[in-house]
């Protein structure tokens, strides 16, 4: 996605509401105004953050403390961010990819949507289906994200003759492939849900990256523990005018 950084508790940037318009003119005619239309949007900064104790002892230990931190703490949050860029997780939450504030657009199947348009249709199908109505606005999806059932469901469909459809092995370190859209596993995405789209659109912006603070709280004085905290803050937002660069879904619904 696009990252980048903001400096206050809103972020607020301008969309596109009517797409400029150019027409052609005979020589030495007047040139027409474009008729584009714009609006100023502000997405507030929403935190994030967890924590973990460790005894007083502990900290007597350096690479037990640093093993904690990695593994509890920052591993924690940052699954925690990627559930939220994603799904997003109520009023105090940024607005995830697939959250209904987002809004990017259901799929619609239109031009194949006549009976046996597509004999036998299965999900590599759907998600060919799906990038061409992406492309039917002008943009060129980028990557498709799927839960890791359906990669597997993906990569193990057969033809008539036991035949696999995909390519089931890739190249040590290679990128799964579909219809030139990158295919990511993530379980933070439901089964039989999808979101594929061009993802440079996606913008995300840190007011303040991962941080890490230790302290006292409630009764760790009493009993000789210590709280290590660690937060981020942060914004995700897609522009209206492009959001139509996207596509969700349900697997078998859509299919």
């Amino acid at each position: 996605v696009n990252m980048g950084t903001c400096s206050s508790k809103f972020v607020t940037y301008v969309s596109q509401t009517r797409k400029a318009e150019g027409s052609y003119i005979l020589e030495a005619g007047e040139k027409e105004e474009s008729r584009q239309d714009w609006k100023e949007v502000s997405e507030e900064v929403k935190k994030i953050a967890t924590y973990v104790k460790v005894s007083k002892e502990m900290l007597e230990d350096l690479s037990f403390v640093r093993s904690e931190i990695n593994n509890d703490l920052i591993k924690g949050l940052t699954e925690s961010i990627e559930d939220s860029l994603l799904n997003g997780g109520g009023l105090a939450s940024i607005n995830g990819l697939l959250s209904a504030g987002m809004g990017l657009p259901a799929f619609t199947g239109a031009g194949f949507t006549g009976a046996n348009a597509i004999p036998n249709a299965n999900l590599s199908d759907l998600l060919r289906v799906a990038k061409a109505q992406v492309e039917g606005v002008n943009y060129t999806p980028t990557h498709v994200v799927l839960n890791p059932v359906d990669v597997a469901k993906l990569q193990l469909t057969k033809d008539s003759t036991g035949n696999y459809t995909y390519p089931i092995y890739l190249p040590e370190g290679g990128q799964m492939v579909i219809s030139d859209m990158v295919v990511i596993s993530s379980s933070y995405i439901q089964a039989d849900k999808y979101i594929l789209g061009d993802f440079s659109k996606v913008n995300v912006k840190m007011r303040e990256g991962l941080g890490l603070s230790v302290g006292l709280d409630k009764d760790d004085f009493t009993r000789n523990m210590i709280t290590i905290l660690a937060e981020a803050r942060l914004v995700q937002y897609v522009k209206d005018n492009q959001k139509e660069a996207f596509v969700t879904g349900t697997i078998s619904t859509d299919i």
